[in-house]
Order: structure tokens, then sequence, then C-alpha cells
């Protein structure tokens, strides 16, 4: 079978980086156009040309980022031209965001493609700043989930979107972010730290940083033995802020920055508590989108302190899995108070739980059957 992948890439391993390796570990033919986000600062422009799991040829097309408007119509040539200059039909075309898509939307249109999915790993009711290049992305997204042969949705909460938006359910199909578990110390036997809190992730307002920075000191005065691990950055060209130097200045943070994602997985079982505290922003991708680290949080035993804003707390609740919590410094620092209390280690247990149930293989074996 003849597969494209192209996606847009950051410096954190998400989906497509999971998509990449599960198509490797089943010995798939494919070619994988990866572009990275204009404020990416480690990943580079990546072509990958994978032939019974091993990558036996990798290009580097030039590393264009600015201005983003220009960026974004040089991924989408890079698409289609590495698309089209692939050997016979294309089977399966899986674009991982409305740009990616609506190329492999063309490409299928001048038959070059058999089957398109539209893999949504996100939405947001205003997407971008400028009012032209947000009613482009709209655009975009509604072509590609009507031309698509299936939408992978990452959540209910999309799925229900595109309802409204009149796509037929037929062609919606429900495929969470997951974890892979290989290489993950066994939780429930560690010697884990319950008073160590960890945030992991992009380092801004949405995800929940400020309101963690804004609780610290009282969480201090509460919990004495609490310390805080931040695994991530501050994206720059985004937020202005750089909450690197305002966490430092806190009692009892360690700031670790950007780790390779197996490592994380590594670290995350002798951690005690994983913090994702999303702000209750109508502009947030949170709100369709489903957390990577929530699952990562989860698969490694932690049980997660969250918000309503992501889909999954309700399985969180729904299972103890940790406690779902209000954005506001007082709801936040009782809901820590809760799970680190005599209870905890009930807690874990059932996070961990939970966590065996998001597991790669199994969901992408079952996207793949259910849309080819």
């Amino acid at each position: 079978m003849n597969i494209v992948v192209a996606s847009h890439i950051s410096d954190l391993s998400g989906p497509t980086e999971a998509l990449i390796e599960y198509l490797k570990k089943k010995r798939r033919g494919f070619v994988a156009i990866l572009n990275p986000l204009e404020y990416c600062e480690e990943k580079k422009r990546t072509v990958l040309y994978v032939t019974k799991g091993k990558i036996i040829r990798r290009i580097a097309p030039p590393n264009l980022k600015e201005p983003a408007i220009f960026s974004w119509m040089f991924d989408f040539i890079l698409v289609l031209w590495f698309s089209l200059s692939t050997k016979g039909t294309i089977d399966v075309f899986i674009g991982c965001d409305p740009l990616n898509a609506s190329a492999g939307a063309l490409l299928k249109k001048l038959g070059k493609v058999k089957k398109l999915i539209f893999y949504s790993i996100d939405w947001s009711e205003k997407r971008f700043a400028n009012t032209i290049i947000n009613s482009i992305y709209y655009f975009l997204d509604a072509m590609c989930t009507r031309e698509c042969s299936v939408n992978w949705c990452v959540t209910e909460n999309l799925i229900k979107l595109r309802e409204k938006q009149g796509i037929d359910k037929k062609r919606l199909l429900l495929v969470p972010v997951g974890v892979t578990t290989k290489g993950i110390p066994n939780p429930l036997k560690v010697p884990y730290d319950k008073y160590a809190l960890v945030f992991l992730g992009a380092l801004e307002k949405t995800k929940g940083i400020e309101l963690v920075i804004e609780s610290w000191p009282e969480i201090k005065k509460k919990i004495p033995q609490a310390r805080l691990i931040v695994i991530g950055k501050t994206p720059k060209g985004i937020v202005d802020t750089s909450y690197e130097e305002i966490l430092r200045e806190l009692e009892d943070v360690k700031v670790v920055g950007v780790l390779e994602h197996s490592d994380v997985l590594k670290r995350l079982p002798y951690y005690g508590v994983g913090l994702a505290p999303y702000s209750y922003d109508k502009d947030s991708v949170t709100r369709y989108a489903d957390p990577s680290r929530i699952k990562d949080y989860l698969a490694c035993g932690l049980p997660v302190i969250t918000t309503k804003i992501p889909d999954v707390h309700r399985e969180i609740s729904d299972n103890k899995a940790g406690i779902i919590v209000d954005y506001n410094p007082k709801s936040f620092i009782e809901g820590i108070e809760d799970i680190t209390s005599t209870g905890y280690s009930k807690f874990r247990l059932l996070a961990a739980k939970l966590g065996k149930k998001y597991v790669w293989k199994t969901i992408f074996d079952k996207a793949f059957k259910d849309s080819i």
C-alpha cells in the first residue's frame, strides 16, 4: 500500500510522530512530509521515505519560516511536489491539518490519491488574529471535511462540531490521542514522590501556566513538601512573556526545558501529580483537542488536575483518575490538596488503569480498519 503522511509538527512530539512510528512498526511503505510550525526552534523541514519499516532516504528542503504566509505557501507546494513525485497512485493520503489535507484534496481531484484521510487534531473558533488568514483557514477546513473519505477526529466534541457543520456521521471517526507504553517504568512500583507536581508542555496562558505561577506561593504554604517540575518551554513568537524567568524565581521549582518524548515518559512515573489547568479561553484549540500531556500523565500513573476544557475531563472524572477544578487559585489549590492527601494511592492506581486504555497501536489499528 502506497501511503503519504503530510503534517505540520512542533518541537514537542504528538500524533504525527506516533503515526509515523506506528507505520514503521507495521513495516508499511510510506512517505512522510513534515513541515515545522513557524515558531519551531528544534525541528526542520523533512521528507522521509520509509520501506519495510526502515528510513531509506531523508530529504531536508529549505527551512523557510518567515513571513508565515509565504512559509505556508511553500509547505503546500512541497506537499504537492513530493506527493506527485511518488511512483504510481497514492492509496492513502493522510493530511494532519487543513493546509496539508487540502493538498491531498487537490491530489485526489487529479486522480493521484485514492483515499483522503483528514486527521483533525484540534479546531478553534478564532485560530488566527488576522481575519483574512482566519477566513482562509476556515475555508480550507470546511473544504477538507467535504472532500475527505474519512475525517479522523480526536474528540467527541470535534465530531459533534463536524455534524453541526453538516458532515455525514458515517465519515467521522473518533481517533483519540494515545501513548506509547514501551519503556515506561511501572508507576505502581517505582519510588515516586506524591508531592512532586509536574507541568508538561508549552508554557503559555491557555495551557494554565499562569494559574500555576499565581497559585504556587500558597501551595507551598499549605503543602511545604510540594515541588514543581516544569518540562517544556515558552513558544517564541507566540508568547511575549518568558515564563522560565518567572518560574526560576519561585521556591522549589525546577525548569527542565524540552526533553525527548521517550525521556519524558521515563521520568514521569517518579512524580506525583500531572497539572493541566487549561484556561477558559474561547479561542483555545484545547476545547476540541485531546491534549497529549494528559494521556502521558495517565500512562505514567499520575492523577491529573485539569479543568472542564479538554473533552477527556469526563473520563478522568468518571474513572476517578484525577480532580476537575475551576480555573482559579482556590479551586486549583484545593484539588492539589485533595489528591496529595491520604487517598493518593487510590488516585494513582485508577490513573494508571485508565492510561492503559490509550495505547497508540490499539487506536491506530482500529482507525485503519474502519477507514480502509
